[in-house]
């Protein structure tokens, strides 16, 4: 997958303002924070627990599409499939990793500027997972 930027841009975990955070256990992917944002830059903590190196992705659908068409191409929770032509990456400018002892946390901020419905997942390199946390709708400021 692409869109991250370079790591270690200048900030530190703790000065994220109002984030959303997504907690990974390598079960499922869980999301705490609004529904619904105004389009711009937004932070985002990532907790990964799973010692399985996950990432946190956001992607836009294509008008029409949905979060439970994501699902629907799924046989079963974190199953991966390649990535259908309806999904358009959205841009990360800025990543920062740190471990606790709880797993790692990356702090990262993201470019949401396109109107639309939009999709928080988790994705594991290897061996290949997939899990979608929940729909993200960005709207005009």
């Amino acid at each position: 997958m692409t869109g991250c930027a370079d790591k270690d841009e200048g900030f530190t975990i703790g000065e994220v303002i109002d984030p959303i955070e997504v907690t990974f256990d390598g079960n499922g992917c869980s999301v705490t924070g609004p529904t619904e944002l105004k389009a711009g830059e937004h932070a985002f903590i990532f907790i990964d627990k799973s010692g399985l190196s996950g990432e946190l992705y956001l992607v836009r659908l294509e008008e029409g599409k949905t979060f439970q068409d994501h699902l629907d191409g799924q046989s079963e929770p974190g199953e991966w499939y390649p990535k259908p032509p309806w999904v358009f990456h959205d841009s990360q400018s800025s990543i920062k990793s740190e471990d606790t002892n709880g797993g790692r946390v990356d702090k990262s901020i993201w470019r949401l500027n396109k109107v639309g419905e939009h999709t928080i997942l988790c994705y594991v390199d290897s061996p290949r997972l997939l899990w979608f946390a929940a729909p993200l709708f960005i709207v005009e400021e």
